[in-house]
């Protein structure tokens, strides 16, 4: 169809499949580091719920409830424990690393999608390559 040889590809091909190679190259890696991140957050959460727990038991144990039934108490040593700035630090730090594993999570799955996308364009440029070098072999004949 063409007659340029394989060494005329146009430079945007060139820099489409410097573009792939370098994805390629890179995102294995990068992948790693947000997999990475996302344990260590995981772990961090862990901890962060056990001191949650550990702020929310104390604090209850130190309530003080002094209702005349047992529901009141009750609703008093939760008023309590909710109120406890202990146990308020630890959930906000629960609540932050939360995000932090969900952003994590939503990192790693694009770097998959970047990965698949860039895979495909290989195979893109592949054939595509593999094409024009048919064809140059076609004209030499």
């Amino acid at each position: 169809m063409t007659d340029q040889p394989i060494q005329s590809i146009p430079m945007t091909d060139k820099e489409l499949t410097a573009r792939i190679t370098a994805d390629l190259l890179s995102l294995p890696d990068e992948l790693r580091r947000a997999e990475s991140l996302g344990a260590q957050f995981r772990a961090e959460l862990a901890a962060a719920k056990a001191a949650l727990a550990d702020a929310e038991l104390t604090a209850q144990i130190n309530a003080v409830p002094d209702g005349k039934n047992a529901e009141a108490r009750k609703l008093q040593a939760d008023k309590a424990v909710h109120d406890d700035p202990t146990a308020q630090a630890a959930r906000a730090k629960v609540y932050e690393l939360e995000s932090a594993v969900s952003a994590a999570e939503v990192d790693a799955k694009g770097l998959v999608r970047q990965w698949s996308a860039a895979l495909a364009l290989c195979e893109l440029q592949a054939a595509k390559i593999n094409f024009y070098h048919d064809q140059k072999k076609g004209e030499m004949k």
